[in-house]
């Protein structure tokens, strides 16, 4: 990074601000009268057909106003995604092991950590912390996910346990709680009464959440389906409410992602906080839906628990739905969880835009060993073309 207060990283800074992710005090000359924002006039419904380029844009001008002067632009866009059914699986399921492998390096700092040590989210993103991007167990636990899904065409319990123990590597990342269970599994032993006692009711972490984006696809045009199917996704590990609401939640958000050619925030939100049952994520949601795109998010959380990341991860992305640089870098900016805010972020993005919208850079940065990166682009074929079989099969229905 070059001078706090030389013109690119001010310009970065600006930004920053201006979308809600740094305080004033990080930006010391934003009173100076030498810089000035100017914003675009609001979204229109129709191309503005005199001035189309000056819609939704905010240009940060870098030195007294002038024809020349350098400048930074942001063009706030409206979203649309023309992506194929199968491109949004194959970006999904790609978007949540780049996000999952580039924010797993920050995980446990602090955003200030993460932004003076390491840069703005921009930086980390273009520039990621290692050559080849290892996933951790947010990607690895996803396999399990969907290699039970083209198999049974839906969730098995013994076959998804199964899978777990099978992909299962301790030193990818798992929780304490995680890797008892799954001991546990592997060994014969009564893995369901170690996932109960854990913790008071059961764990309510964001460990389900993480690993459910196959079931969003598959399940895309059921939702009452797929609430359930998430709920006996997340079950073998989660048993709390709020553990398993949050792997539901995003389900349908990955669900409804996927279905949309244009976004809409209202809708979007308005879906989710129908079903949602719990007062925490109601809560969570409520606020998430009142926040404008240049709104930081950082209240709504950015830790394990399932109700303090997973609304968190939905309005990274809600906020620039086909932008995966920005939503993801600012997911692992918010620091604490940051491999599995950028997971769910990835995901989503990937769901809504296709594969497309993931950096091809950062894609051929994915490891290969074992289960890499050419992996879970297969996977993802595979259970595309495993959903297309089901299209004209009797469907799944809820109990």
């Amino acid at each position: 990074m070059g001078h706090p207060h030389s013109r690119e990283p001010l310009a970065h800074n600006l930004l920053m601000l201006l979308l809600g992710e740094l305080p004033c005090r990080d930006v010391p000359t934003l009173k100076n009268p030498a810089y000035k924002l100017e914003a675009g006039v609001p979204l229109r419904k129709r191309p503005d057909p005199v001035r189309p380029e000056r819609r939704n844009r905010v240009i940060i001008h870098l030195g007294r106003m002038s024809e020349g002067s350098p400048r930074l632009e942001y063009t706030l866009r409206h979203w649309e995604s023309s992506a194929t059914v199968a491109d949004r699986f194959t970006g999904c399921l790609i978007g949540l092991a780049v996000g999952d492998a580039i924010g797993g390096p920050y995980e446990g700092l602090t955003s200030a950590d993460i932004y003076f040590q390491f840069g703005t989210p921009e930086v980390i993103i273009r520039n990621p912390s290692n050559e080849t991007l290892y996933f951790t167990d947010d990607t690895e636990m996803m396999f399990g996910v969907a290699e039970t899904l083209i198999e049974c065409g839906s969730i098995d319990e013994a076959r998804l346990c199964r899978a777990f123990v099978e992909n299962y590597h301790p030193d990818r990342g798992y929780g304490q709680g995680a890797r008892k269970v799954l001991n546990a599994m592997a060994e014969g032993k009564n893995w369901r009464k170690i996932a109960a006692t854990l913790f008071p009711g059961g764990s309510f972490g964001n460990g389900a959440a993480m690993r459910v984006a196959p079931v969003g696809l598959f399940f895309r045009d059921q939702r009452e389906v797929l609430w359930e199917q998430a709920r006996l996704s997340a079950f073998p590990t989660h048993t709390h409410p709020l553990g398993i609401e949050g792997a539901q939640l995003l389900a349908a958000a990955i669900a409804i992602a996927s279905q949309a050619t244009t976004f809409n925030r209202r809708e979007f939100y308005h879906e989710l906080r129908q079903l949602a049952t719990t007062e925490e994520f109601h809560w969570h949601l409520d606020i998430a839906a009142k926040l404008k795109p240049s709104d930081t998010v950082s209240g709504l959380g950015s830790t394990l628990h399932a109700h303090r990341s997973v609304v968190t991860a939905i309005a990274c992305f809600a906020a620039t739905p086909s932008d995966f640089e920005f939503a993801v870098g600012r997911a692992i900016g918010l620091g604490d969880d940051t491999d599995t805010l950028a997971a769910m972020t990835g995901a989503l993005v990937g769901a809504f835009a296709g594969q497309a919208a993931i950096p091809a850079e950062r894609v051929v940065q994915l490891e290969e060993q074992g289960k890499g990166g050419k992996y879970v682009a297969e996977l993802a074929e595979k259970l595309h073309a495993r959903y297309a079989s089901t299209q004209n099969t009797p469907r799944i229905t809820s109990p």
